[in-house]
C-alpha cells in the first residue's frame, strides 16, 4: 500500500528526518488514503460513479488467476471471489481529485469530468 500512496500521492521523500515527523507523515498519509476511499465509496453510492473498466479488468484478471490456480491442482481461497474493491485506487480517481482541488471546481462541475474519465479506457 505505501509503494501506491508513495507513487500516486508523490509522497517521495521523508518530511523530515526525526521519527516524529515521520509518523505524523505516516499518519497523514493513511488518513488521505482512508478520506479517498470514502469518496469512492460516496461517489459509488450516492452519485452512482464506477469505474467500471477497471472492475471489468480485475474480473478477468481474479478468473484468469483463479483458472491457473485449479490447473496447478491448489486450491482457490474462497474469500478472494468475495472480495469486492481493491486496496488501491485508480490513479484517473486521483488525477482528477487533484485538479479538481487545484482548480477549486464545484462538486457539480467536477463529476461530469470523473464520469468521462471513467468512461475511457
Amino acid at each position: 500500500m505505501f509503494d501506491g500512496l508513495k507513487n500516486k500521492l508523490n509522497e517521495k521523500k521523508a518530511w523530515a528526518a526525526s521519527p516524529t515527523a515521520k509518523a505524523a507523515q505516516a499518519e497523514f498519509l493513511c488518513l488521505t488514503h482512508n478520506l479517498i476511499r470514502r469518496l469512492e465509496q460516496a461517489l459509488a453510492r450516492q452519485e452512482g460513479v464506477i469505474n467500471e473498466p477497471d472492475c471489468k479488468r480485475r474480473t478477468a484478471r481474479l478468473a484468469q488467476q483463479k483458472s491457473a490456480t485449479e490447473q496447478a491442482g491448489r486450491l482457490w481461497p474462497s474469500t478472494w471471489d468475495t472480495l469486492q474493491k481493491p486496496v488501491q485506487y485508480s490513479v484517473k480517481l486521483i488525477r482528477w481529485l487533484r485538479s479538481s482541488i487545484q482548480s477549486g471546481l464545484a462538486w457539480t462541475a467536477a463529476l461530469p469530468r470523473l464520469r468521462a474519465l471513467y468512461a475511457t479506457l
